[in-house]
């Protein structure tokens, strides 16, 4: 299976281009490991779904974010919450898009050349 950013406006596919990004699964709630890790883990999964910004479905096991939306290209430790990699950002998406719009053509008027300056 060809992995596929899921976050809305993304269209990065690891089968595409020359650029190689990593696919991250959109994290699990582990339960036993303690009440806090439990909270941490509910936390994170539902910021990361959120960003996602899909209403229409929930993620799947198989729903994978692209390293264009982390700062760092994966995501920070459970435990440090303040990193701004404990989530994706769409931010990063946004200015890799701007980079790569294409640039309107405008005709110019006016503008011909003449057999004579040829010469």
């Amino acid at each position: 299976m060809v992995n596929t950013c899921v976050i809305v406006g993304c269209h990065n596919r690891a089968d595409k281009g020359e650029v190689k990004r990593s696919y991250h699964s959109i994290p699990k709630v582990i339960v036993n490991q303690g009440e806090n890790t439990k909270t941490l883990f509910t936390k994170r999964r539902e910021e990361w779904i959120a960003r996602i910004g899909r209403k229409d479905r929930t993620p799947s096991q198989c729903s994978k974010v692209c390293s264009d939306h982390f700062v760092c290209g994966k995501y920070s430790a459970l435990y440090d919450v303040s990193h701004p990699d404990w989530s994706p950002s769409l931010e990063n998406q946004k200015n890799q898009r701007k980079q790569h719009q294409k640039i309107a053509r405008i005709p110019l008027k006016g503008y011909f050349l003449k057999q004579d300056s040829l010469s």
